[in-house]
């Protein structure tokens, strides 16, 4: 679905529209994105794994620099432009991951698990982050996730996949208050999602 967004695979039947207009194969200015690792380019600076997207966009060297600080300084990585990937945690690698992603200013962000790779306590950070980043630059945003709670936390729309041949299973809508994890709503919201992947049954 992700590829299919991106526009780097075509459907089989039917077509693809996003605001208004039929998604195309090809590289696609407005798109961003994250995947499940970083993907970070071992040889380059955290500096420069942030502003290579930019340069590849046409981007001179000296705003390339400025707009990869600005964004690492967002993601809180400012401390640490000039060191290496091997330098970085696993969390903080994603947080560069992120911020390549969000310096391109896209309006789609497309997400492939950005967080499954990193510990349950810096994964929920990281999800923290993620919304704050979102509330302040405002893409649509396409997340793909296994972890029912982390749809819930970071989603506004929860779109349940069936096994392949995927089809939707069911959209579920997701309130602001239905992110609070110690509340009777979130806890119905995993309900009805774990209900509809057959895993429980809400009585």
């Amino acid at each position: 679905m992700l590829g299919l967004a991106a526009g780097l695979l075509s459907p089989s039947s039917g077509r693809i529209v996003w605001d208004g207009e039929a998604v195309r194969l090809g590289p696609n200015k407005h798109i961003g994105m994250a995947f499940q690792q970083p993907g970070l380019f071992p040889w380059l600076t955290v500096r420069e794994n942030v502003a290579i997207g930019l340069r590849t966009r046409g981007n001179n060297r000296r705003d390339a620099r400025r707009i990869a600080e600005e964004f690492l300084s967002t993601v809180g990585l400012a401390d640490f432009q000039d060191a290496y990937p091997s330098q970085l945690s696993g969390g903080m690698a994603q947080r560069v991951g992120i911020a390549r992603a969000l310096a391109l200013q896209p309006r789609l962000l497309l997400l492939d698990e950005p967080f499954a790779a990193v510990d349950a306590f810096t994964r929920l950070k990281l999800q923290q982050e993620l919304l704050a980043l979102l509330k302040r630059y405002r893409p649509t945003v396409m997340f793909v996730t296994h972890d029912v709670s982390e749809a819930i936390a970071v989603g506004d729309v929860i779109v349940v996949m069936s096994p392949r041949p995927a089809t939707v299973r069911r959209i579920i809508p997701v309130d602001a208050a239905d992110r609070n994890r110690s509340s009777a709503q979130f806890a119905h919201k995993l309900g009805e999602t774990l209900e509809c992947l057959g895993v429980i049954t809400i009585p």
